[in-house]
């Protein structure tokens, strides 16, 4: 064989092996692209069996003074929640009223899997605060997921009718005493603290 012809048998043999590893690359590519596509399928038809079953249109939005278990360690570590295993135990009370009507302060607070140092055992209001340090009204609020300042309590705003209003019985006391809403108030045992939307009210009675 002569070189002219040699070198041409090589240059054809080279395209076909070019050509071979192309269709190969095609087909790899394609069956690349199937496979992507069903597991995309997949994960769809999963998430509709879960919308399916679980008919979120369906249901009602929680309350807004309702306790949400998730998300509670979120609000805990923003809040500054933080455990002393020898801080006292101590037993705060609160209560809530909107427009008079009495709201109540969901049972176990607190609890479940993020079992939190502050947390309710019943609707009571009765908070039951075991090894957090330097608690204040604000972090346990903020564990319930009901927002307060001087002019909100959960999804209420003050305007030019109605204002939260915050009353406080200290331990001993014979009775409540009007104070300015003050969400970092420090927490102390037997104190009761009174929080109220709606317009000017009286102080509560014991």
């Amino acid at each position: 064989m002569t070189p002219v012809a040699s070198r041409a048998k090589e240059k054809q043999r080279r395209r076909e092996e070019r050509l071979r590893n192309e269709q190969l690359a095609r087909e790899r590519d394609r069956r690349t692209r199937v496979l992507r596509l069903g597991a995309v399928t997949a994960a769809a038809l999963a998430a509709l069996a879960v919308l399916a079953a679980i008919r979120p249109w369906e249901q009602d939005p929680p309350p807004p003074f309702a306790y949400v278990e998730s998300g509670a360690l979120e609000r805990m570590a923003r809040a500054g929640v933080q455990e002393d295993a020898g801080a006292p135990h101590i037993h705060p009370k609160l209560r809530v009223q909107v427009r008079g009507a009495t709201v109540p302060v969901p049972a176990n607070i607190g609890l479940g899997a993020s079992h939190a140092p502050m947390h309710t055992h019943d609707p009571d209001g009765v908070m039951h605060v075991e090894g957090a340090a330097n608690p204040t009204l604000a972090q346990f609020m903020a564990l319930w997921g009901v927002p307060l300042d001087g002019r909100r309590l959960g999804p209420h705003r003050a305007n030019n009718r109605e204002r939260v209003i915050m009353w406080v019985k200290a331990p001993g006391a014979t009775g409540f005493k009007e104070q300015p809403v003050r969400p970092a108030l420090r927490l102390i045992d037997t104190q009761e603290v009174f929080l109220y939307y709606g317009p000017r009210a009286q102080a509560p009675i014991t």
